[in-house]
């Protein structure tokens, strides 16, 4: 089963986050060596079963200094080697068999301009070392060398064949998160050890990692937002880490109803502050953005709209409605400012995030509910 473009794509940006060198991984820009990138399949191979990792990774398109994605010219199925196309060629030449797979993944680059990215998914090595023209390689600092100059990397990689038992090795690298709570009786492994079902998928799932059942591949959803950022005062609670959300509860520190953004929307309306910016950074991390007091001639029309959205949204989780007056009050605006409230309320209608509870009603009186209301 092939992953989609957006795994993929989730997994550069991974790749690119990281902060430090990796020995699994390699980023390029443009080169085109057959040889070397054989070389580097070998190598990638190896250092990800010493690094306990199930692939290793080849990115064209990455800088290797910033890691900033800058796409890349390397079209491996233009490349040829001894007249065959270089993925045959490497196929022939990397011993014993691994299945490494190419893959173009579309983004944009800072002008909104198409770019690519190719990436070579390179399983680890399994048994014996990978290895091209019968010499395995590793990965040194930031060079390529032959494995053998190097005994202790090779015998401890020769110690993580022996280790790895037949069960802990992966049997299926394809799965998504249905796919494993179909193949995998989480009813029975709940049943055994005496513990309740979770209601939460992501519980299961969490507790499936924890016992080495499953393994998060590269590309998975870590950090990002858990529900949709316009639905975040109103959707029902969910936890990435359900273990230290019930121990934070039981000190104390949190509560468990899923009001905490509410409540910092309540505090802001209170404090006439314009509504924290909540953004998804790439699927890596979930950033949100708060703000000081500011005069309202300093507050930008995006801030605008999203403060008098937060604040419908608190109002209707609360059975209620705003009106200008509500506008008005969590803007720091007198009597006299019904205009500005007023246009307020005219762009945040324009950008359709909020709708009147009944378009009929006299402007004076309206009032108005969030979009999906």
């Amino acid at each position: 089963m092939e992953r989609s473009v957006a795994y993929y794509q989730e997994l550069v940006r991974s790749l690119a986050a990281l902060h430090t060198e990796v020995e699994w991984a390699e980023f390029k820009v443009n080169n085109k060596d057959p040889e070397r990138i054989a070389k580097y399949i070998s190598a990638m191979s190896n250092e990800a079963t010493l690094c306990d990792r199930a692939y290793g990774y080849i990115a064209w398109g990455i800088k290797d200094d910033t890691h900033e994605i800058v796409g890349t010219e390397f079209e491996y199925r233009k490349i040829k080697k001894v007249n065959m196309e270089l993925e045959l060629w490497l196929n022939r030449q990397i011993n014993p068999k691994i299945e490494f797979k190419f893959h173009e993944i579309p983004f944009e680059n800072a002008n909104r301009e198409p770019i690519h990215v190719t990436l070579i998914e390179i399983p680890c090595a399994e048994g014996e070392p990978t290895k091209y023209e019968r010499v395995g390689y590793a990965r040194v600092g930031s060079n390529l060398q032959p494995l053998a100059e190097y005994p202790e990397k090779e015998a401890e990689l020769w110690r993580k064949f022996d280790k790895t038992l037949y069960e802990k090795r992966i049997a299926y690298s394809e799965a998504t998160d249905d796919d494993v709570v179909t193949l995998l009786d989480y009813p029975g492994y709940y049943r055994k050890i005496g513990a309740k079902i979770p209601a939460n998928r992501d519980k299961v799932l969490r507790d499936l990692i924890d016992e080495k059942f499953i393994h998060q591949n590269d590309g998975g959803n870590a950090g990002a937002p858990l529900v949709a950022i316009e639905r975040i005062v109103d959707t029902v609670p969910l936890s990435r880490n359900e273990n230290m959300a019930g121990f934070m509860h039981r000190c104390g520190i949190c509560e468990e109803r899923g009001s905490g953004f509410d409540k910092v929307i309540a505090a802001t309306r209170a404090e006439s502050l314009i509504a924290p910016k909540v953004e998804n950074q790439n699927n890596q991390f979930t950033k949100v953005t708060l703000y000081s007091k500011v005069d309202f001639d300093m507050t930008t029309k995006e801030d605008r709209v999203r403060t008098c959205y937060m604040i419908a949204c608190l109002a209707f989780v609360t059975s209620d409605a705003v009106t200008n007056s509500d506008i008005r009050n969590a803007f720091g605006l007198d009597e006299k400012e019904k205009v500005k409230a007023s246009r307020i309320i005219r762009d945040t209608l324009e950008a359709k995030l909020i709708k009147p509870v009944d378009p009929s009603t006299a402007p004076r009186y309206m009032k108005y509910v969030p979009y999906w209301a």
